[in-house]
């Protein structure tokens, strides 16, 4: 059986992915590696500031679910490795789309579409309420 998977610089993507991302600390730890072999390391300016995001989900009314949060935190400002495959949107593109009650943030090029996060509060109508993490 061929593997799909190679070594980019001494990094095996293949032994990374089957050793499991079982939770967002592993996830992170292979994107840095990752980002290592294949361009640069992740340095602090990859990623947005607490303070940009916080205003952002001010803006929006509604606060960005953990996992996306730490994207935008850690390499959110890396379209290197954000804006291939269904590119994940600059902050500033990130919108609250109160009709189908999502957050959208990133472009499914498949479909041509923008996918997105339900969240409950916009799904009622009511942006509001407690601000939570999916």
């Amino acid at each position: 059986m061929v593997s799909l998977f190679v070594v980019i610089g001494g990094f095996d993507v293949g032994r990374a992915v089957g050793a499991g991302l079982g939770d967002r600390r592993r996830a992170l730890d292979f994107i840095d590696e990752f980002a290592a072999a294949w361009t640069r390391p992740l340095v602090r300016e990859d990623g947005y500031g607490e303070d940009v995001l916080r205003s952002v989900e001010e803006h929006l009314g509604v606060q960005l679910p953990a996992a996306l949060r730490e994207a935008y935190l850690v390499l959110g400002r890396r379209t290197d490795l954000t804006a291939v495959q269904d590119p994940l949107l600059p902050l500033d593109r990130v919108r609250v789309d109160q009709a189908e009650a999502v957050i959208v943030f990133r472009i499914d090029l498949a479909y041509g579409h923008q996918p997105s996060v339900v969240r409950p509060e916009l799904e009622r109508g009511n942006a509001s309420l407690p601000r939570h993490g999916l």
